[in-house]
């Protein structure tokens, strides 16, 4: 059976740019519970890209479940996996307490780069560690908000959009979209190198 390791990506070694080293990547997103219980989406998206970059040997990596079911440490995963808890004041407190732990996280681990998986919670998160970024852009959580049927669902889609995703859009230096869809969507709010 093959896995995302298997396929041939076509990148330069990383030891070639970092003399020797190892790239440390921290990678934010969905992360499932445990690797063979994916259900779909940013989660299998997540869990896929970090497979292949732990397989290669000059990258460190290190997942943060950001938003995802909370798991087992990561030990399932074969590499660290750190939870941030959602909290319950998160929205309205513009994610202080998730902030402060992955502040924690950054002072511990000292990534190279983050690469967070989504503008929304991730990106936003990743943009102000101070730390290089990568955000990739998955979905429109205004665009969906509209389409919710209960009015506090699009209300707080709403909100996130305002206060989160469309600032981490425009303040994303890099900027990886799925589809020429999303770049129509956002349009001039992209700034960063695409």
């Amino acid at each position: 059976e093959a896995t995302a390791c298997d396929r041939p990506t076509g990148l330069l070694p990383v030891s070639r740019n970092t003399g020797g080293q190892r790239l440390k990547v921290m990678m934010l997103g969905e992360y499932p519970a445990r690797p063979d219980s994916i259900d779909g989406g940013v989660a299998a998206v997540v869990t896929y890209l970090s497979e292949a970059l732990a397989a290669r040997p000059d990258v460190d990596l290190s997942g943060v479940r950001v938003q995802g079911e909370h798991g087992s440490g990561g030990k399932a995963f074969g590499y660290p996996v750190y939870d941030i808890p959602k909290g319950s004041l998160g929205l309205t407190s513009l994610y202080s307490a998730q902030r402060r732990r992955l502040g924690e996280l950054v002072k511990s681990i000292n990534p190279d780069i983050i690469h967070a998986q989504g503008a929304d919670l991730p990106g936003y998160l990743a943009l102000r560690s101070r730390i290089p970024a990568v955000v990739t852009v998955h979905g429109m959580v205004g665009e969906d908000a509209r389409y919710k049927t209960r009015l506090r669902e699009r209300a707080r889609g709403t909100l996130t959009s305002w206060l989160i995703e469309r600032p981490t859009v425009r303040a994303a230096r890099s900027v990886v979209l799925i589809s020429p869809y999303v770049a129509n969507y956002y349009g001039k709010m992209l700034r960063g190198r695409i």
